[in-house]
């Protein structure tokens, strides 16, 4: 295995599909992990959801930090857990939430006017900025808690609680690939984890003790539209929202071609519940195996791209790629058990890329070849220009 040796996990498995074909397997200890980069056998495995279960040993090590999480349950445990939560990820909950988008997306645009002693220049770290503006969207929806995290006070309170979360998901990054009884004593014995765990648990407190001091018709207003609404209140009225959003098929295309040029996962894991055989490649499975689903390597399959995939190129959605099979472009999974969050992250991204360019104005990036994948190691311009009425300029130091 490459990463092993520090290469990408998303180098490693194109290096190995091309070594050794479209499935290959590996062991892990006493685990047979099956990698599967064919379309047609990927399409099966989330269709045939009675045999290819979320992933039995990477949901024991999630259970040791998020033990009653949707993503960490399954059978009755998920469905309950899902019958709170989906509902307020679909339609029009997602829709209602465009002018909060838009008022987070404007504060953060304040603060960057705010930072530079010259307007015209901004020395920024674009992708920790974009990172805090997400988060407080989320806990807008979420919870109704403005967590400001948009601000740029270091010595705020808000620092504390960035800094919390960053040392909590670092620790449970390295934990993941630990066996389950070592992930038990690391996280147990690590005070990194337990300090960051007790900020976010005052946090939460908080955010509850807020929620709890609302009139019972201020809750019943907003049920449905936000989570921790609905979870306080009993009750739940239907409620009709329209919101007419023009469709710019350009800004979808961009969308979707950030989506498959860097999918925010590369792959996804089913455990194999009884054997069966894959229908294009025959491979055997036996129960109990692990198969991973290599979404980053279906973004790069020239069978399935009729334009070279390593180009970051937008109006492929336009043109030749159109009509390409809908399993090459899964960067939120697929199946039953795929991304709950994917419409509002879908949303979101448009909505911020739309008050951008409502109030920036993006300079060229620089030759094409910038944009020229290698997937070890991909290299951005070194720099973004853009301006509003005050001419800004913003620079990115890193990129990551």
């Amino acid at each position: 295995m490459g990463f092993l040796r520090g290469v990408p996990p998303n180098t490693a498995t194109l290096t190995m599909q091309a070594e050794f074909g479209d499935v290959y397997q590996y062991w892990i200890g006493p685990l047979r992990v099956i990698g599967v980069c064919n379309v047609e056998d990927i399409q099966y495995i989330f269709a045939h959801r009675h045999i290819y279960e979320k992933s039995s040993s990477h949901m024991d090590r999630l259970r040791v930090f998020l033990p009653d999480s949707l993503v960490s349950t399954t059978g009755a445990n998920y469905k309950r857990h899902a019958t709170i939560v989906l509902s307020l990820f679909r339609g029009a909950k997602v829709l209602s939430n465009l002018n909060l988008i838009y008022d987070c997306t404007d504060k953060l645009l304040d603060v960057w006017g705010s930072q530079a002693d010259d307007p015209n220049y901004i020395h920024l770290d674009i992708v920790k900025d974009c990172q805090n503006l997400l988060l407080d969207i989320f806990c807008f929806i979420g919870f109704d808690y403005d967590l400001q995290t948009l601000g740029n006070d270091d010595s705020s309170q808000s620092n504390r609680l960035k800094k919390s979360l960053k040392d909590y998901l670092d620790v449970i990054a390295l934990a993941l690939l630990l066996p389950v009884t070592i992930a038990k004593i690391y996280v147990k014995f690590n005070s990194r984890y337990r300090q960051a765990l007790n900020v976010i648990r005052e946090y939460t407190d908080r955010i509850i003790e807020q929620e709890q001091s609302k009139g019972s018709e201020t809750i019943l207003e907003r049920k449905r539209k936000c989570l921790i609404a609905s979870l306080v209140g009993s009750r739940q009225q239907d409620e009709k929202i329209e919101l007419a959003l023009p469709e710019e098929k350009r800004k979808d295309c961009v969308i979707q071609e950030v989506l498959r040029f860097v999918p925010p996962a590369i792959s996804t894991i089913r455990s194999v519940t009884s054997d069966d055989r894959l229908p294009a490649s025959g491979a055997q499975l036996y129960k109990d195996d692990e198969v991973i689903i290599n979404i980053y390597n279906l973004t790069r399959d020239k069978r399935y791209w009729k334009i070279d995939p390593d180009l970051f190129y937008p109006e492929r959605f336009q043109g030749e790629d159109k009509d390409h099979h809908p399993f090459t472009l899964i960067p939120f999974g697929g199946g039953h058990r795929q991304c709950i969050g994917q419409d509002l992250a879908r949303f979101e991204l448009k909505a911020i890329i739309a008050r951008l360019m409502q109030r920036v104005t993006f300079g060229d990036g620089g030759p094409q070849n910038h944009l020229k994948s290698s997937h070890a190691d991909y290299n951005p311009p070194e720099s973004i220009s853009f301006s509003n009425q005050l001419q800004l300029l913003a620079e990115v130091d890193h990129l990551a």
